[in-house]
């Protein structure tokens, strides 16, 4: 039981403080900034969204496994896999657009690469958060 409750908490504790500043690219994405500044705020951000996307998934693996996989026969977690699965794609775009050095012709399509792929990776997050909670059949 005290695994179960390990894992259940790194697994929340990396969902709202490895996830959660997502939203903050959408956000400086929207400002009057420079491109090139949007693209350093979204680097680290995005790197952490990556380690933090290994974590859930190891921590929601092992907890899948502590309760003898029962989880596994249920469709929330399929569908919490694909939607795992499409976070991780939109991720890719995201570090994509913050690859290289920023040239002023291409900055502000990059910004809307990262705004557009930012606001789907929280509407994703959020129906993570909603699968995780009411776990439907």
């Amino acid at each position: 039981m005290v695994w179960h409750s390990l894992f259940v908490s790194i697994h929340a504790a990396t969902a709202i403080l490895g996830l959660g500043p997502i939203l903050a690219i959408g956000l400086a994405g929207a400002l009057p900034l420079e491109p090139s500044a949007v693209i350093r705020l979204a680097r680290p951000v995005l790197r952490l969204v990556g380690v933090s996307l290994v974590l859930m998934l190891l921590s929601g693996l092992a907890l899948a496994w502590l309760d003898g996989w029962a989880p596994a026969r249920q469709g929330w977690f399929h569908a919490s896999l694909a939607l795992y699965l499409g976070l991780g794609a939109l991720h890719g775009v995201a570090m994509g657009a913050t690859r290289g050095q920023a040239s002023e012709a291409d900055g502000s399509a990059r910004v809307a690469r990262l705004r557009k792929s930012s606001w789907a990776m929280s509407a994703v997050v959020g129906l993570l958060a909603i699968l995780m909670t009411v776990r439907p059949g």
